[in-house]
């Protein structure tokens, strides 16, 4: 609880998991160089690779970082 990483454990039948960690405030450089409060969570997904190979879980976790980070676009 309250952990900045998480290593999830696939059990059977699950396929995929995700884990979540807690969402930091940490200093990051804007476009203009200019240092800003952002904040973080760090993401970890493990699959049975019998089913679902690395590519598509990279493919989809692009996808899922995209769709956090713009939310606006789930309603079009």
């Amino acid at each position: 609880v309250g952990g900045t990483y998480t290593k999830p454990v696939i059990l059977p039948p699950q396929i995929v998991i995700g884990a979540l960690g807690k969402i930091q405030k940490l200093p990051r450089y804007d476009a203009d160089g200019n240092i800003i409060p952002a904040n973080l969570v760090s993401v970890s997904w493990a699959a049975d690779h019998r089913v679902v190979d690395g590519v598509t879980m990279a493919q989809f976790s692009n996808l899922w970082k995209y769709y956090v980070e713009n939310p606006n676009h789930l309603l079009i």
